[in-house]
């Protein structure tokens, strides 16, 4: 397997603070995705000490018994918004999150989300600002985050939120010089990595692959290296022919787009504790 998809499938956690790797696909990769999380499922569950662990799977476009776990093991704790779509609201989601891991204090929380642009769908109608807070609170209450989607599933703005809060990026795609752009028998790929740190210096890696008899083998390095941009932003302008980031104008427009909130979810995502008072008007002055 590429040194890049092991990477971002991989348990490692940063010494200090959260690692929130984002897998995105276009079609041709996008049949292994189920290979994909079960990898990186696996990779944590086998290298976390279980007593000081716990795996929260959030799935919206998977069965959970797609993927190999005890489904009696109290390390893991599944969240079936396949089966209760209806219900996905975001301030609900947020809560049993957040009950769940004061629950288990002491041990390290990783977060597994099988399809984030369903999710954006159901629980937030496409909010960017909600979507934005989601993302930073959780990130600061779990230890490792996994967001896996397929590339055409988000708009430009969706993207762009969902890269500032990742730690690393990797993005699969079929190779220019494959012929077509969906699976056969043997198929060849390209995985670009990034890997952001938190001085915001970036490792660019690009990786051909092989997909054969559903077999993932690296086949060569195509280029490394380090750059040391003014911001993320100006490698990810270059690492697809889609847009991930935002110009400083649809920055401006969405930090100040203000949509009506249903009755239902006007519960306060801004202190984890308290989910009792909304204060949506003062939070957003402070954004």
């Amino acid at each position: 397997m590429p040194e890049g998809i092991q990477y971002a499938l991989s348990s490692k956690l940063s010494s200090d603070e959260s690692r929130v790797s984002v897998i995105v696909y276009e079609t041709g990769p996008s049949l292994f995705v189920e290979y994909y999380i079960q990898e990186a499922l696996t990779n944590c569950l086998e290298s976390l000490d279980g007593s000081n662990s716990h795996v929260h799977l959030l799935l919206f476009a998977h069965d959970s018994s797609t993927f190999q776990f005890s489904q009696n093991d109290s390390s893991v704790t599944v969240y079936d918004f396949v089966r209760d779509s209806a219900n996905v609201v975001l301030e609900n989601v947020f809560e049993d999150l957040m009950n769940n891991v004061s629950s288990k204090p002491g041990r390290t929380h990783i977060m597994f989300m099988d399809d984030y642009s369903i999710f954006s769908i159901l629980s937030t109608s496409r909010d960017i600002k909600r979507q934005s807070r989601f993302l930073n609170l959780v990130k600061k209450r779990f230890r490792k985050m996994f967001l896996f989607f397929h590339k055409d599933t988000l708009t430009s703005q969706e993207i762009g939120i969902v890269y500032d809060v990742a730690s690393d990026i990797c993005y699969l795609q079929s190779h220019p010089g494959a012929v077509g752009s969906s699976c056969n028998s043997s198929s060849k790929f390209l995985c670009d990595l990034l890997k952001i740190r938190p001085n915001r210096r970036v490792t660019h890696e690009k990786t051909i692959f092989q997909i054969t008899n559903e077999e993932i083998v690296e086949e060569s390095l195509c280029s490394s290296m380090d750059k040391d941009p003014k911001s993320s932003s100006d490698v990810l302008k270059n690492l697809t022919t889609f847009k991930l980031t935002l110009e400083d104008g649809e920055r401006e427009s969405k930090n100040s787009l203000h949509l009506p909130y249903f009755e239902a979810q006007k519960i306060s995502l801004d202190n984890p504790d308290n989910f009792d008072d909304f204060e949506d008007d003062e939070e957003d002055e402070e954004v």
